[in-house]
């Protein structure tokens, strides 16, 4: 017998950093969404790692260089929905447990972006009572060069 089960936290979305999108979804390591699929995984928390601005040992030398914040996060949100987008008989993004329920009712395991480490990135300013899941946030670069 199966038991569904969520795994809360992954940087397998590195690899998609540090090699190429593909590795994310078939190649070897600890993860992978082809894994995570057919062992039947109800979700997988993809972490994007910050790695701290100090720090120059923090990426691994053959990594691309990370010119900002939003190009990285941007690259490898991208990257996630991008091969949910490819794959969607097998895996959907979720943000929430409803979605991940619902994804898991039709055959899908769930792929929830999460942010780790590093700095803090920014903040959440507003969120709409009628609809928690939207509201407005701003990046903490954003607010440090306004208040400058």
């Amino acid at each position: 017998m199966n038991y569904p089960y969520i795994d809360m936290h992954c940087d397998t979305l590195f690899r998609g950093h540090q090699f190429n999108e593909q590795s994310v979804y078939d190649g070897e390591g600890m993860q992978s969404i082809r894994h995570m699929c057919d062992a039947g995984q109800m979700a997988q928390f993809y972490a994007i790692f910050f790695p701290p601005q100090d720090d120059p040992h923090a990426m691994p030398g053959d990594c691309p260089p990370i010119t900002g914040d939003q190009e990285y996060y941007d690259l490898l949100r991208g990257q996630l929905l991008h091969l949910a987008e490819l794959h969607p008989e097998e895996f959907a993004m979720a943000r929430n447990y409803e979605e991940i329920t619902e994804n898991f009712r039709k055959g899908l395991s769930s792929a929830v972006l999460t942010l780790e480490d590093g700095r803090l990135v920014g903040a959440v300013t507003h969120v709409f009572l009628n609809d928690p899941s939207q509201g407005y946030g701003i990046l903490m670069e954003n607010m440090l060069s306004m208040a400058q």
